[in-house]
């Protein structure tokens, strides 16, 4: 059995947990902007704001 064949590849755990974690950046940033057109007041000014 060739011992290098269970290695974990780190590179391969990151590229999951970047994925993840800018997949949740991007649904968050969705939920809040629609949040914000339900009530009736456009996300984009206050954005602009700053």
């Amino acid at each position: 059995m060739n011992p290098s064949a269970l290695t974990v590849n780190p590179s391969a755990t990151y590229s999951v947990d970047t994925a993840i974690a800018s997949s949740s950046i991007f649904v968050s940033a969705t939920v809040i902007w629609l949040l914000f057109e339900r009530i009736g007041y456009h996300l984009l000014p206050l954005c602009a704001t700053f």
